[in-house]
């Protein structure tokens, strides 16, 4: 186990070397990243720990995350470019596409990312034998015919994995609606739901559920005042 992290950390290094170097869409930059994901893939299916699989999902996560990082990086300049381009001022040598190619990259990413983890809750529940009504029992009420350890194993991973969703499509909803008025967060929502009932002792995805409603809450309180205060406006005409 220690042997493969170092090998997936020594990669990482260099992939992040060529994002810095090569830009983040460059073909070897997508061909490594590719690899790494696999290599944390291969780990979380065997037969580990649940303290190493903790780990492994997290730096699984992190290689995600660092990508969208680095995407927000590039479209925050991109975009700063395009206003010092309208106001006659020189623009960076550095950015290699326009913004509009980095946001249709970065959804492409999200959406790739998504159904990486979607295909890695399937491959979770064959590997351990779980089908997956069975993993919304309560620990301690496992059923003879699973073993406890692979049950909350699979469960923990599960968990994870939605609660992962859930953030994917928190990014994808706010970079596909910058209108917040048609932003929706159900389905990150539902991801946290449904990642509570199966592993209700972590904080992590009712947190993130909570946001969900009070950011919603938010927005259609700006919107009602803002309609009420407009009929003000018309009215005191």
């Amino acid at each position: 186990m220690n042997l493969c992290h170092v090998q997936i950390g020594n990669s990482e290094r260099q992939l992040w070397a060529l994002i810095h170097s090569k830009g983040l869409l460059h073909s070897d930059v997508q061909v490594l990243y590719h690899n790494i994901r696999s290599s944390y893939e291969r780990a979380i299916l065997n037969n580990h720990t649940h303290s190493e699989l903790q780990e492994v999902e997290y730096s699984l996560w992190k290689l995600h995350y660092k990508h969208i990082d680095e995407f927000r990086k590039i479209m925050k300049r991109s975009s700063g470019n395009a206003e010092n381009k309208k106001s006659g001022m020189p623009k960076d040598g550095v950015v290699q596409i326009n913004n509009d190619n980095h946001i249709q990259a970065f959804k492409s990413f999200l959406s790739e990312a998504t159904e990486f983890y979607q295909t890695l809750i399937v491959k979770l529940r064959k590997h351990y034998g779980v089908p997956e009504e069975a993993l919304f029992h309560k620990k301690g009420c496992v059923s003879a015919s699973f073993e406890p350890e692979s049950m909350l194993k699979c469960q923990y991973l599960h968990h994870r994995c939605l609660v992962c969703m859930g953030d994917l499509a928190r990014y994808k909803q706010h970079f596909e609606n910058l209108d917040t008025q048609k932003q929706n967060w159900s389905v990150s929502a539902t991801h946290y739901l449904e990642a509570t009932r199966i592993w209700p002792d972590s904080g992590n995805p009712q947190n993130q559920v909570s946001f969900c409603l009070v950011l919603k809450l938010v927005l259609d309180l700006l919107h009602k005042k803002r309609f009420f205060s407009s009929t003000l406006f018309l009215a005191s005409k």
